[in-house]
C-alpha cells in the first residue's frame, strides 16, 4: 500500500544537485528518522520501500524520504 501524505518531487543521479528550501541535500549528512514510506515509481511503476531522512540547516530541520530506484539513481518525496 502506498503511504498517503508523500509526494514525489524529482529523480535524480547522485552525483547531481538538489535543492530543497534552497539548500542542497547532498552538502549535508543525512540523518534517517527511523520512518519509511511506501512509494511507486512514477515512471515504471515498481513499488519501493524509501527511508525518511532529516537534514539539519541552521537549526531547522527539513525531512525527506530517499531513495535508489536502481544504481545512484535516487527517488525524492517530500510530505504534502
Amino acid at each position: 500500500m502506498i503511504t498517503q501524505g508523500w509526494k514525489f518531487i524529482t529523480t535524480i543521479p547522485s552525483s547531481e544537485p538538489f535543492f530543497i528550501e534552497g539548500n542542497n541535500i547532498w552538502d549535508y549528512e543525512w540523518e534517517s528518522t527511523g520512518e519509511t514510506i511506501n512509494v511507486e515509481d512514477p515512471l515504471y511503476k515498481q513499488k519501493y520501500v524509501m527511508d525518511v531522512y532529516k537534514i539539519n540547516v541552521k537549526g531547522k530541520e527539513i525531512v525527506f524520504a530517499a531513495g535508489e530506484f536502481s544504481n545512484c539513481i535516487y527517488g525524492i518525496y517530500q510530505q504534502i
